[in-house]
């Protein structure tokens, strides 16, 4: 956790992607923040709209499932992650998923 979000990463092999959400009661139009490249890998262009789209999508399963209001106000992604937003929709579900279970979040520097 750092400055009020949550993070996951995830690796599969050559596809990864690293999020941060930011947690809101209350729907909203979340805020994008790109964060540069940390390693030599590209992946290509990502767009933010669907990376904006998958979270919500994740997000939106969760509420429906469990019934528990959680959103996204602010996004942060990596830029040279990979462009397989599938994998964003499913980090999103299960971070959410973790803060509600009241799982532990390490504090990041």
């Amino acid at each position: 956790m750092k400055e009020g979000r949550h993070y996951v990463s995830y690796i599969t092999g050559p596809s990864h992607v690293l999020l941060g959400i930011k947690f809101t009661s209350a729907p909203t139009e979340p805020l994008i923040i790109k964060t540069a490249n940390t390693s030599g890998c590209s992946h290509g262009h990502l767009d933010e709209a669907r990376i904006k789209a998958a979270v919500t999508n994740g997000l939106s399963s969760f509420r429906e499932e469990f019934g528990i209001d959680l959103h996204a106000e602010e996004i942060v992604y990596v830029e040279n992650d990979s462009p397989r937003y599938n994998l964003f929709t499913g980090v999103a579900y299960l971070l959410a998923k973790h803060l509600s279970d009241g799982g532990d979040f390490d504090s990041i520097s």
